[in-house]
């Protein structure tokens, strides 16, 4: 008896596990053949009106058959912020940009307002790409919101929010780029760093003491790739080699390096004996832009430093020189510095 009522209870547990079965795999087929009808519908309303879109956006006609969204299908919608993230990414005439931002103003404001406050991570990170692409300058409000009530879940979110402030609303991007809601290092601020205005990069280079550290460091790898070749950089840098920090002082030197000159000797004299390895090796690349004169003591004395490093560019610097093949040829001669002699050799084989 009760192994026929164990048998019913297995019995019964297996139906209902089947009929769960079979109830979530034709849930799976009804929403695949709706995704599927979905974007043939997407597809169809691209095919029947992308001459239609290309007339408003690149050529500026006035058409009377973009819909106002009021009248839209969702899936409508869907094709209409498909075909507009498609121009932003292949076109960047402005008259262009203008346009898609005068459309959504007028007809799509409640779309992509709805994407910003959004559950899922993944359509409010598209809302807020479409704010920045679109310049949606409607949605700042919004975003304003959503950063004083800290309503994002990550540091993506956070980054993208700021670009969008970077363009409306200076001093409220100032008040968090300086003191940031997450804790900025180097790659937060290089990632934001080359889409900001001018303007505030010469706000940064005229208050740079006042910096946040990281900052201060992410400015200069970003002048130094941006190659501003401008004389009042060169000075702007040559002002930080006095700087305590030594990571300052590395990349103002390796910001200089860019310049192929230098104002003055003076500056640089000391960092031939820097406790940093780097510094001196940066020394021994700058060398080679300044008069033999002031570059070849130094350099006599770089070729001996206890880098391997260090050597190896002060040998290549000293044989650019006029004279200093015969420089390296009498310290390659020389007892008294095996390794400097070492290098020596190594250089004027391959030279």
């Amino acid at each position: 008896m009760i192994e026929n009522q164990t048998l019913s209870y297995a019995l019964a547990a297996s139906a209902f596990l089947l009929l769960i079965i079979s109830v979530l795999f034709f849930y799976l087929i009804v929403m695949r053949v709706r995704q599927l009808r979905r974007e043939q519908r997407i597809k169809d309303y691209l095919k029947e009106y992308q001459d239609v879109w290309y007339r408003y956006l690149v050529l500026g006609e006035n058409i009377e058959r973009l819909h106002s969204s009021r009248i839209m299908a969702p899936y409508i919608k869907e094709a209409v912020d498909r075909l507009l993230t498609a121009y932003v990414s292949s076109v960047s005439n402005p008259d262009v940009i203008e346009r898609i931002g005068h459309f959504c103003s007028l007809n799509f404001q409640k779309y992509y307002r709805s994407m910003l406050h959004h559950r899922n991570w993944g359509v409010r990170m598209n809302g807020l790409y479409r704010t920045l692409d679109f310049k949606l300058s409607f949605l700042l409000p919004d975003i304003e919101q959503l950063l004083k009530k800290k309503k994002y879940t990550s540091e993506e979110e956070y980054l993208v929010i700021l670009r969008i402030l970077s363009m409306y609303n200076r001093s409220l991007f100032l008040a968090h780029f300086y003191q940031p809601s997450y804790p900025f290092k180097e790659f937060q601020y290089k990632s934001l760093l080359p889409y900001l205005d001018e303007s505030y990069i010469e706000e940064f280079i005229h208050s740079f003491d006042s910096l946040p550290p990281y900052l201060k460091i992410s400015l200069l790898d970003y002048l130094s790739f941006d190659s501003r070749m401008d004389l009042s950089y060169l000075k702007f840098y040559e002002n930080l080699l006095t700087n305590m920090e030594s990571e300052i002082r590395i990349r103002a030197l390796k910001a200089i390096g860019h310049f192929g000159t230098i104002t003055s000797i003076h500056y640089y004299r000391r960092f031939v004996d820097s406790p940093y390895w780097e510094e001196r090796l940066m020394l021994a690349k700058l060398l080679f832009h300044v008069d033999e004169k002031d570059a070849k003591p130094l350099l006599e004395k770089l070729v001996q430093d206890e880098s391997w490093w260090v050597r190896k560019q002060a040998a290549i610097t000293l044989s650019s020189l006029r004279y200093g093949i015969e420089v390296l040829q009498r310290i390659a001669e020389q007892k008294e510095d095996r390794y400097a002699a070492e290098m020596a050799k190594e250089i004027l084989q391959v030279g």
